[in-house]
């Protein structure tokens, strides 16, 4: 992360490699005064970035891991550095950084591996534990309880005393996250990759034990999200350009039937 030198501005870069072949991540700018982020590569797989700099108001340095390593074994302790230039970081677009600005002379860019560290510093605190993969949504209810979806479970509850209550384990593992107003039920969308040819799933799960009290089939990738009248809407989401987000019909968050 680096703070903008005159401007409310935090620039933050994420990434990780993703098991096979690419190295992924984003380039975030976060306006200060807004609480607004703007994701700023173009690429949908991003970059995965190592570093940030700001050398003056205009330029931003970046030091990003290569963007594969086929074929390439020093991709791991090697990468790009790029230095971008914008007149005005404000108003710079969303996905306006091409892979012609982060095209840049390779250097030396070791990785230092924290896993061990970080392990000892948690066991030192408590030696029941797991590891929590990819936690894309967690959501706090009111009696304390905690929700999380994650990689490998649909949905878990943890109790306040930090011990959980209930997994509902899953190839793929939980997505949205979305609560009913007596936070008796949750409805779920379930990570369904489209080159796996399985349909889209979202769950209704019971909040008591996480039975399963609903299923919907969307017939196209959907997002979660609660509406102000309590309904759960199902916006599609588009991957051709220039396409809106399409909908589908809205149900009732606490329900026990719908139609995508």
């Amino acid at each position: 992360m680096a703070f903008h030198p005159a401007l409310p501005l935090l620039v933050a870069g994420t990434g990780s490699y993703d098991g096979g072949y690419f190295f992924e991540g984003e380039l975030l700018l976060l306006d200060l005064e807004t609480g607004m982020p703007t994701s700023l590569i173009e690429h949908e797989l991003g970059r995965q970035v190592l570093g940030l700099e700001w050398l003056n108001e205009q330029e931003l340095r970046v030091l990003m891991a290569p963007p594969d390593d086929w074929q390439d074994k020093v991709a791991w302790v090697e990468g790009h550095v790029a230095v971008l230039r914008r007149p005005d970081w404000r108003a710079v677009p969303p996905r306006s950084v091409t892979a012609y600005d982060l095209a840049g002379p390779r250097v030396t860019a070791p990785r230092p591996d924290g896993r061990e560290d970080a392990r000892q510093r948690v066991s030192s605190l408590s030696t029941d534990w797991g590891p929590r993969c990819n936690v894309r949504a967690v959501e706090e209810l009111s009696d304390g309880r905690t929700l999380a979806t994650l990689d490998g479970i649909q949905l878990e509850s943890w109790l306040p005393s930090g011990q959980r209550q209930w997994a509902v384990p899953d190839d793929e593992g939980g997505r949205d996250l979305v609560i009913a107003a007596d936070e008796r039920s949750a409805w779920v969308g379930l990570v369904r990759p489209e080159w796996e040819k399985r349909p889209q799933s979202v769950v209704r799960l019971s909040l008591e034990d996480g039975a399963q009290l609903d299923h919907l089939t969307p017939s196209a990738p959907v997002s979660l999200v609660r509406c102000t009248d309590g309904l759960l809407s199902l916006p599609h989401l588009q991957d051709q350009p220039g396409n809106g987000a399409g909908f589908a019909s809205g149900v009732a968050a606490g329900s026990t039937s719908g139609r995508p």
